[in-house]
């Protein structure tokens, strides 16, 4: 499958067109001379020269400007191409090779500012090097390529695409100080180190069936995005990444997440793994954490982060919401887990002993201490509970501001509870065993599903004679045993 990873694209490259000129010389007639021009193309020739690639066919464009046209490597088949840039080969493609590239000999082209070489390296790239205007280098799909150890004097590598290659080890990038991007996705690689100080932007080890090991990520000063999908780490740990704004770590085996002091995160995607708790402290800008499929009991403790606004920590094993209220979100989902109850009180665990009581109330001047102000989630607007064991709404009054609330598949027998929702304008209670539909009142209501329940009338919509126009726009109460006008 053919990826863009701009800037160094193999589509975009093989895409490059003459716009002043045309193609009109081969990569052997450049080579004629002892100019500067001559020298590149001499080069690139001896790197070329155990592969299958014929220097006569490697076409040479001239540009000024990217115009995209129809790709001249469009097979499977060996094919190279070169751009020519104010008098110097500025970019190399090469796909298919069909033998060793001496990567060596690539010196010798130093104003080359792009490579891309797709299917045409193996071993090592421990002679690579000496290229001071290398931006880009793009090595994706080389799968004998099994080490970059030794990748160095390239001043000025921003961006290295090492996806689909036989890569195994990752260390010491400290000797590209002006690399931004790293792209790892579907290599081999099992361990990765030495990434402290390093100025990237991005880091992209996803679906790494072999990585194991992944040390602290820590002291990365640009370093904006991580992505660490689909492989086998059971620990991650991060922290001092001033401008790090999104954390995508979906489908591991994580068991434990520590994320402190990141004053820029807003995202962090942790789904599917097997976290039962996390250490979360200082992030004061995040606003959205996703939990899903994981194996937490209870709502973790997350501190310093006061904008979360959509937190998910559906398909675990919740059995109790306490601790959400110290979040104060806007959005909840926690669907598919084991609640009882919307509360947000911590369970009791012991009962105090009246002696130990009159104790206490006597060091308060004869007072024992009232009762503390039940929690609440008073900014949460939306909260879905779908597939709990619910019997009732009890604890749903801790949420004043619902305005979406989503119950369905559930064992509720009543609805009691939501009359307390002043700003409740959505109401999904479907597959529960509701039979009335009491104390709902219209109120705000503009939509009820109640769907495949054991409710026989719905006064609170048709009025006493089941004829009245409905009070709210939406109602579906089909699949209950309601006959009439409102079935």
């Amino acid at each position: 499958m053919k990826k863009m990873h701009a800037p160094v694209s193999a589509l975009l490259f093989a895409a490059l067109l003459l716009t002043l000129g045309g193609c009109s010389k081969s990569l052997e007639k450049l080579a004629d001379g002892d100019s500067p021009l001559a020298a590149d193309a001499q080069a690139i020739r001896k790197a070329l020269a155990k592969t299958k690639i014929e220097p006569e066919k490697v076409k040479a464009w001239e540009n000024t400007g990217y115009t995209t046209t129809s790709s001249e490597c469009d097979s499977d088949k060996p094919c190279a191409g070169i751009v020519v840039r104010n008098g110097r080969i500025s970019h190399l493609y090469v796909r298919a090779a069909g033998g060793p590239i001496d990567m060596a000999a690539l010196k010798g082209a130093n104003a080359l500012e792009h490579i891309t070489l797709q299917n045409s390296v193996e071993g090592s790239l421990k002679d690579f090097g000496g290229l001071p205007k290398l931006r880009d280098l793009d090595l994706m799909g080389n799968s004998k390529l099994t080490s970059v150890v030794g990748l160095s004097k390239l001043p000025k590598l921003a961006n290295i695409d090492l996806g689909l290659t036989g890569v195994t080890e990752l260390r010491n990038l400290k000797d590209l100080p002006k690399l931004r991007k790293l792209n790892l996705k579907d290599s081999k690689l099992t361990t990765v180190s030495g990434l402290d100080n390093v100025g990237l932007a991005g880091l992209d080890f996803s679906k790494l069936k072999t990585l194991k090991v992944l040390e602290k990520i820590t002291n990365m000063p640009r370093l904006i995005r991580i992505s660490v999908k689909g492989n086998k780490l059971t620990s991650l740990s991060l922290t001092k990444l001033p401008v790090l704004s999104s954390l995508v770590v979906t489908k591991n085996a994580l068991t434990t997440l520590s994320v402190t002091n990141m004053p820029k995160l807003k995202v962090i995607n942790a789904k599917n793994n097997r976290l039962s708790t996390v250490t979360f402290s200082g992030l004061p800008a995040l606003e959205t954490l996703a939990f899903g499929h994981n194996a937490f009991t209870a709502i973790p403790a997350i501190v310093g982060a006061p904008k979360l606004k959509w937190f998910s920590i559906s398909n675990n094993k919740l059995t109790s919401l306490a601790g959400l209220g110290k979040l104060n979100i806007k959005e909840v989902f926690v669907e598919h887990n084991a609640l009882t109850s919307l509360s947000l009180a911590p369970a009791a665990t012991t009962v105090e002993k009246p002696a130990k009581r009159a104790k206490r109330a006597k060091r308060k001047g004869g007072f024992a201490e009232p009762p503390s102000e039940a929690p609440a989630s008073p900014k949460t607007v939306t909260l879905v509970a779908d597939y709990n064991q619910l019997a009732t709404l009890a604890g749903v009054g801790s949420f004043p501001a619902l305005v979406y609330l989503y119950v369905s598949h559930n064992k509720l027998t009543s609805l009691s509870g939501v009359e307390k929702l002043a700003h409740l304008k959505k109401l999904q209670a479907s597959h529960n065993k509701l039979k009335t539909l009491k104390p709902l009142k219209p109120g705000k209501l503009e939509e009820l599903i109640a769907t495949n329940n054991q409710i026989v009338a719905a006064p609170e919509l048709f009025g006493t004679t089941g004829t009245s126009r409905p009070k709210i726009k939406r109602y579906d109460l089909r699949h209950n045993a309601i006959v009439g006008v409102g079935a």
